[in-house]
């Protein structure tokens, strides 16, 4: 799972919280909803149980024990016989007739024997109807916290498209993991400038500083290359971010990150992910996830210009295509203001991006949307479509739409996560609504999360 606290807190604030008074009164109503919430909120498992019965849910018909036991964990197995929340019915053949009832010793109203006495009896299992509509409230309640009406259309259109959709990367993705953003990246090397010990480097210091709070990483390059004896060309520069990139992810240990969205992301099991990260996270976890589920350690493809295999091929394939580079290859990372002019003008990387963006539905993840390059593609294909853009891009309320390039607003299509949780007048603390909101958002466009028909 990729969040575990911050369920079970936003859980507990979606029952306190003012608008969800309504829906308590309908709770009251069900013997099962404080024992559910108690689930959730206090068991260690409260987060494996509530993706587990979201799954079952969808299918909750009556079933052989064997069967019914392998759709779930042992402990969550457990704690529905604990709970009793699990419904039983007998089957069993009478002279040729098929019956069913509630208790195996029951006498059968054809012959009058006991049900269990009768040779081809059997035991069959389905959740109890009350929990399955109880967890369905909560759910509502849970997604209505971060997600209103007018975003769950919008969601429902992504539904739609799942076939062409394409997560597209940025940083928010990977710093929960600590690797830091590219001016970050760039700040951590301000140690290679010259020790202020005279007027001069203290000034180079304070300049380098400034640009870093305006997020001018091409000034900071080029404070670099001019300043540092240890940076004097593309190559070393390349060398020492991988290297730094290198090691943070060495120290990783990716069972314990449990507060990221790069699963959620495969789940969308899209043939294709663009990132402008250079790190290798998502490869990491695919053939992590796949080894745990016992189907190999293949790994993710991980592409970039220099290696793209051409547009049908890469529909043929499952990968990540990394368009600034990968420290799969250090010569690949694009980091200064002259490679990255080069992107810029290369026709054929451009027709290369553009090419994917158009023929597939983007939904940027974690992405700024400032970068140059992306933009000038993205208004491209606006121009070929008529002005039509089919793309999305999930963003906090908090940092409205307005926040576009000017060239790219009412075209791309903002899903705002409500983080006034977070900053309304009963705020939480220390969760990330980002992290949930988005978790949310990808449950309910793989159609993973049971929710009252809305229709």
């Amino acid at each position: 799972m990729v969040f575990d606290e911050q369920l079970q807190t936003i859980l507990a604030y979606a029952k306190r919280a003012e608008c969800s008074t309504e829906l308590n009164e309908q709770l009251k109503k069900t013997t099962i909803a404080s024992k559910l919430v108690e689930v959730l909120l206090e068991s260690k498992n409260g987060i494996v149980y509530w993706n587990e019965l979201n799954q079952y849910c969808f299918k909750n018909e009556f079933v052989e024990c064997a069967t019914f036991n392998s759709e779930f964990s042992a402990s969550t197995v457990s704690m529905l016989r604990e709970k009793q929340w699990i419904e039983v019915r007998y089957d069993y053949t009478c002279a040729g007739e098929e019956y069913e009832q509630n208790i195996a010793e029951k006498k059968c109203e054809n012959c009058g024997e006991m049900a269990c006495n009768h040779q081809d009896f059997y035991k069959e299992l389905r959740l109890r109807l009350e929990l399955v509509e109880t967890l369905s409230k909560l759910n509502e309640a849970l997604v209505s916290l971060v997600i209103d009406g007018r975003q769950l259309v919008v969601l429902n259109e992504i539904s739609k498209q799942r076939s062409s959709l394409v997560p597209f990367l940025g940083a928010g993705i990977s710093f929960p993991f600590g690797i830091p953003s590219w001016s970050e990246l760039l700040y951590s090397l301000k140690e290679l400038l010259p020790l202020p010990n005279s007027h001069e480097f203290h000034e180079i210091r304070e300049e380098y500083q400034r640009l870093y709070e305006n997020g001018n990483v091409f000034g900071m390059l080029e404070l670099l290359d001019k300043n540092s004896e240890y940076i004097k060309n593309e190559t070393q520069l390349q060398s020492k971010i991988g290297s730094y990139i290198s090691n943070i992810e060495d120290s990783l240990d990716l069972s314990s990150y449990c507060q990221n969205n790069v699963q959620d992301v495969l789940d969308l099991n899209t043939p294709l992910i663009i990132t402008t990260n250079y790190d290798d996270i998502v490869e990491q976890y695919y053939s992590r996830y796949r080894s745990g589920h016992g189907m190999g350690s293949e790994r993710l493809k991980s592409i970039t210009f220099s290696n793209f295999p051409g547009l049908s091929q890469l529909q043929e394939m499952k990968a990540i295509f990394h368009i600034h580079g990968s420290i799969d290859s250090y010569s690949d990372i694009i980091l200064s203001a002259k490679s990255y002019g080069e992107l810029y003008s290369n026709q054929t990387n451009n027709q290369r991006i553009r090419d994917v963006l158009a023929s597939k539905c983007p939904i940027f993840i974690g992405f700024s949307l400032n970068d140059k390059f992306v933009i000038n593609e993205l208004e491209q294909v606006g121009k070929l479509n008529n002005g039509f853009l089919a793309a999305y891009l999930l963003t906090l309320k908090s940092s409205p739409s307005q926040k576009l390039p000017e060239s790219l607003q009412g075209k791309i299509t903002c899903i705002q996560i409500d983080d006034s949780i977070v900053s309304g007048p009963q705020p939480i603390k220390g969760i990330s609504i980002w992290v949930v909101g988005i978790h949310l958002v990808c449950m309910y466009i793989i159609g993973n999360i049971y929710l009252p028909n809305y229709e």
